[in-house]
């Protein structure tokens, strides 16, 4: 009758050695020996398992990569960074502009930062431009399209002569913004944030 096994790990293989009850040497397949006989394949599985998690990462990454050089703007509409931006060729008001950019799912161009300007202003041409920046009357608050507030640390506004009590609009003049009755007629930028949807 045998009794238990010990195992006893060796440089390049795995020893077995089992006891019989009255205490001399005998041939077992205990634990170490059912180690010994699968451990190759044990290992190719493990193997196997690693090269499979790699492939579903690396393809996983390459369908995003896919899916966001497949972004497009719409006919007309020109992408910078994670925006596009319509410059409209014909004039009306600013109420009408936002109607417009509305129809497409955007809205009068909202700008984020300095470089967002500078962006403008190089595509825009000579002519004035409105964009989503009004208040409703007087000593209001800017407020964009999206509602966010404007800070003026990122952007000056010179004011130009309105009603009192009527809302004042902002347009896009030469390097600076302006404002005044968005009843006048003029060009319009609209843009819209792209997004990268999950498949």
């Amino acid at each position: 009758m045998e009794g238990s096994a010990l195992c006893a790990p060796a440089p390049e293989y795995i020893y077995c050695q089992t006891y019989k009850a009255d205490g001399g040497p005998g041939r077992g397949t205990g634990v170490c020996g059912i180690w010994k006989k699968y451990r190759s394949k044990v290992t190719i599985g493990i193997l196997l398992l690693m090269i499979i998690v790699l492939l579903a990462v690396l393809i996983r990454g390459t369908q995003k990569e896919k899916r966001i050089n497949d972004i497009r703007c719409k006919d007309d509409w020109i992408l910078y960074r994670d925006k596009c931006y319509y410059f409209s060729s014909r004039r009306d008001t600013w109420s009408y502009s936002q109607t417009f950019c509305e129809s497409f799912h955007s809205s009068l161009a909202v700008i984020d930062n300095q470089q967002e300007m500078n962006f403008l202003m190089r595509f825009k041409g000579s002519s004035n431009h409105w964009i989503g920046l009004s208040r409703n009357k007087d000593d209001t608050s800017w407020v964009w399209t999206n509602g966010s507030s404007y800070s003026e640390d990122i952007l000056k506004i010179e004011r130009l002569q309105t009603t009192p009590k009527n809302s004042e609009h902002v347009f896009l003049n030469g390097d600076s913004l302006k404002s005044e009755s968005g009843r006048y007629v003029k060009k319009w930028i609209c843009n819209t944030r792209l997004s990268v949807q999950p498949p």
